[in-house]
């Protein structure tokens, strides 16, 4: 109850913005993805919350890019496509609508993915990408609260070329906390943290760009250029790349994401599937070999997840390595070669359901 909220993870923080909306006991309640970067156990628990003020009368409209699993009996879907209304009508009919021609995919089903995004086998004696050995790292204790947040606790981790590594577990289990030390953006306490060949000590995280790209969870918090192309190219720019040059790579990573007509546009422009892959350009146009999201398919649409297995899958066979934070299962079990579960700080047995 005392923590910072600047402190919490971002599942964390997500229940306590709905927690925020939630006490007030509105006669209408509008939520914009609210289960977006939750665990099971904390979607559970907002689902409850939502039901029983929608119980109690209170109007509940819940705004997602795909199809619910399963929603309260009585609810109505709205499918809109292009500022249109394509569908409405109850979601055992929605589900049975056509709606994927309109990028409509439904929660929990497969991703639809061709062969050439299948992860392809990975040997162990492949160049190590990411190393981290015996990795400690504790939050300072904040006035007020019953104790820090979880950190890490001896934390070890080898991660070769041509691997997609997931890193699953509960909200607060240390997934950001890890891949943060990644690229310098969090420190440890002790240990070590190799990633692409460069021992992570106290160079400047902005110097490890070009050797570690970092995709935070609120990708909006990276965009701060007055264009698309100068956003994608700053990257490259800063890495010592001539003007023309980090252009053209902007331009090759914007094309291979679709937003190569928006290059001239104000990034906050665009909506905002397109803005997380904006910002999945400007890693892309730098060039590293590693590369740490942090919910990558948070808020994109089936269209967009099936876009990123690919690239996913392209930069692994050319040489790279993924590590991504995610909640998402049906996702990590279509693209990575491995989940790694992280629970309390600490590495959970591989393969087993965390606490």
């Amino acid at each position: 109850m005392g923590r910072d909220p600047r402190r919490l993870s971002g599942g964390q923080l997500q229940r306590t913005v709905i927690a925020a909306a939630v006490i007030q006991q509105p006669e209408v309640l509008v939520l914009d993805e609210p289960f977006q970067g939750l665990d099971d156990a904390a979607a559970r628990d907002v689902a409850a919350a939502l039901e029983a003020l929608r119980r109690n009368g209170t109007g509940v409209v819940v705004c997602a890019p795909l199809l619910p699993s399963h929603a309260p009996q009585g609810a109505r879907v709205l499918a809109l496509a292009d500022g249109r209304r394509v569908f409405e009508g109850p979601l055992t009919e929605a589900r049975r609508a056509g709606l994927r021609r309109f990028g409509i995919g439904t929660q929990g089903e497969p991703l639809r993915l061709g062969d050439d995004v299948v992860p392809a086998p990975v040997g162990p004696a492949g160049p190590e990408l990411v190393a981290v050995h015996d990795l400690r790292f504790r939050y300072p204790r904040e006035r007020g609260a019953a104790g820090p947040p979880a950190g890490l606790t001896g934390v070890d981790l080898s991660v070769v070329a041509g691997e997609v590594v997931a890193l699953r577990g509960p909200n607060g289990s240390g997934k950001s906390t890890l891949l943060q030390h990644l690229n310098g953006l969090s420190r440890a306490d002790s240990g070590s943290v190799t990633s692409g060949g460069v021992r992570i000590g106290r160079q400047p995280t902005g110097a490890l760009a070009a050797t570690v790209g970092y995709l935070f969870q609120d990708t909006d918090s990276q965009l701060f250029e007055r264009t698309v192309l100068r956003e994608v190219s700053y990257g490259p720019r800063a890495a010592g790349m001539r003007k023309d040059d980090a252009a053209r790579r902007a331009l090759l990573a914007l094309d291979a994401l679709g937003l190569g007509e928006f290059a001239g546009a104000h990034p906050y422009e665009l909506g905002f599937v397109q803005r997380r892959m904006v910002a999945l350009a400007s890693l892309m146009a730098t060039g590293p070999v590693v590369w740490a999201l942090d919910e990558p398919t948070a808020g994109l649409d089936e269209p967009a997840r099936t876009l990123l297995a690919g690239v996913l899958a392209r930069h692994a066979r050319g040489g790279g390595c993924v590590l991504m934070a995610t909640h998402d299962a049906v996702f990590a079990d279509a693209v990575a070669h491995r989940s790694v579960w992280l629970d309390g700080g600490r590495i959970s047995p591989e393969g087993a359901t965390p606490r």
